[in-house]
């Protein structure tokens, strides 16, 4: 039986390999944890996106860009929402899909309004902040023209006519001409708007980067 001067001799050598253990146990957790994804942590996340991914997106987006370019310019041949309708509702759904994991790797930032003027373009090169004032202005300027030409109305076909439509008052009898004119007019319309936003996603996947640590606190 061990004596009581004994027991106290070895009471330290039990705390200090309690200690290693917890400290082990600490070590343990933290390891497991690094390898977690972290997303939806603020602006300096480790996003579970490798290199290659972010290139693909990239590369969709500017593919999205290009089919916007052509029905801008089809839009002035002849071209309506009505012909491309598919084109523009599958381009919707891409947009929203390439969307979605920006909002949830930059939140709690991408929930601010200045986050799309400042936050958004922080680390990549000056001229994309340019190019997307650019861009944005472009889209204000075809709804304002839109606006100042056809007023609340749009283009329908009422009892054989062509009319310019205002939640079934008629404000102006169309010509042909004029009603695939108003037509091709929001197609335009609404291409410049995705080719803004399709933009953005290019040069988001594009030059975004997460190199910095995460901030836990």
């Amino acid at each position: 039986m061990a004596s009581w001067g004994e027991s106290l001799e070895v009471l330290p050598d039990a705390v200090r390999c309690q200690r290693e253990k917890n400290d082990s146990t600490v070590e343990d957790a933290n390891r497991f944890v690094s390898c977690i994804p972290l997303t939806g942590r603020g602006m300096d996340n480790t996003a579970p996106m490798t290199p290659t991914n972010r290139r693909l997106l990239a590369i969709l987006s500017a593919c999205a860009i290009a089919a916007c370019i052509i029905a801008y310019v089809y839009s002035f041949f002849g071209a309506s929402v009505d012909k491309v309708l598919p084109w523009v509702v599958l381009l919707f759904v891409g947009w929203v899909a390439l969307f979605i994991p920006i909002y949830a790797i930059e939140y709690p930032a991408s929930r601010s309004f200045s986050f799309a003027w400042t936050g958004f373009v922080r680390g990549m090169p000056g001229w994309v902040a340019l190019c997307t004032k650019a861009l944005l202005l472009n889209v204000i300027a075809h709804l304002l023209w839109s606006a100042a030409l056809y007023g609340p109305g749009v283009p329908a076909i009422v009892d054989g006519q062509y009319v310019l439509d205002d939640h079934g008052r008629i404000l102006k009898v169309l010509t042909q001409a004029e009603y695939f004119a108003h037509r091709g007019a929001a197609l335009r319309m609404i291409a410049t708007w995705m080719i803004y936003v399709y933009f953005l996603s290019m040069v988001y996947w594009w030059f975004r980067r997460y190199d910095k640590p995460v901030d836990w606190e």
